[in-house]
């Protein structure tokens, strides 16, 4: 089977979980919330420890639930999770507020994602590199900063008008999944490739992710930690074949892919949890 083939599996799978979510609908506030809750505990350790964090799934569970401090940790391993969850609530809170997606909003997730930072909440003014340059093994060199303003312009601007494609979604439960998901991939890579902040960029890229996800009426995702290597492959897939490639779709394929296993996961979560909504109980 070919990985077009696998993905389209996957579509499919994720169009049923859908349908069955639909079926739900709705679900009363306070306790879709306790979904989401727990799903910030479990995102929030994957995506800091994808950059780094040691914490474990258990420990970030204590820190977050309990306020507990390992004395064996760094304190900005503490914050790199305090700041996370907070940047998602934010990111939750606003959407359902009907906040829209702006370069001021961007900035407002990385200064509150990324508090205490020389840099929170501004966009770089300086040169940086993705890798190691002192052992000549940098993998990435993103746009001069002084481009920065402009990109993030016009990366607004395509975001908001994709969207608008896919907003009918919560009302007619109708979506054309695969186009939605080489749509995703596209906007998130083409935000790791700008690297608009000195630091934090992979956090702050996918909670706007999840910020798409949740206003459109889908569920947001989790890249996992052990998805981390393929994670990243699909960057650079992305930045190889979007100056190469003949076929539009060809440079999101592999994150597309990764992206649609992560929501039919996410849904299928979501199906368990409220599998008794389906049965027709009372609302």
């Amino acid at each position: 089977m070919s990985e077009r083939q696998k993905y389209i599996g996957i579509i499919a799978q994720v169009a049923e979980n859908f349908n069955k979510m639909c079926g739900m609908r709705p679900i009363p506030e306070d306790v879709a919330r306790r979904y989401y809750d727990d799903f910030s505990i479990m995102n929030c350790h994957n995506s800091t420890a994808i950059e780094g964090n040691s914490f474990t799934y258990d420990e970030t569970r204590l820190i977050l639930k309990e306020g507990v401090v390992f004395a064996n940790h760094s304190l900005g391993e503490h914050i790199e999770l305090t700041g996370y969850r907070s940047g998602y609530w934010l990111v939750y809170d606003s959407v359902k507020g009907g906040a829209d997606i702006s370069k001021d909003f961007i900035r407002q997730i990385h200064g509150v994602t990324m508090p205490g930072f020389t840099h929170s909440g501004g966009y770089r003014n300086i040169e940086v590199y993705v890798g190691d340059g002192f052992s000549n093994k940098v993998t990435y060199r993103p746009p001069s900063c002084a481009a920065v303003p402009r990109l993030m312009a016009d990366y607004v601007s395509a975001v908001n008008a994709d969207l608008k494609a896919f907003e009918n979604i919560k009302t007619t439960g109708e979506c054309d999944f695969f186009e939605l998901f080489h749509a995703l991939s596209k906007h998130h890579c083409e935000f790791e490739r700008i690297h608009p902040f000195v630091d934090g960029n992979g956090r702050v890229g996918r909670l706007l992710l999840n910020t798409e996800l949740i206003k459109i009426g889908l569920l947001p995702v989790d890249i996992r930690y052990e998805e981390k290597e393929r994670y990243y492959a699909a960057l650079k897939n992305y930045d190889t074949k979007v100056r190469y490639a003949g076929r539009p779709q060809s440079p999101t394929e592999s994150m597309a892919k990764l992206l649609a296993a992560s929501q039919l996961r996410s849904m299928e979560l979501w199906n368990r949890m409220f599998a008794a909504y389906a049965d027709g109980i009372d609302r």
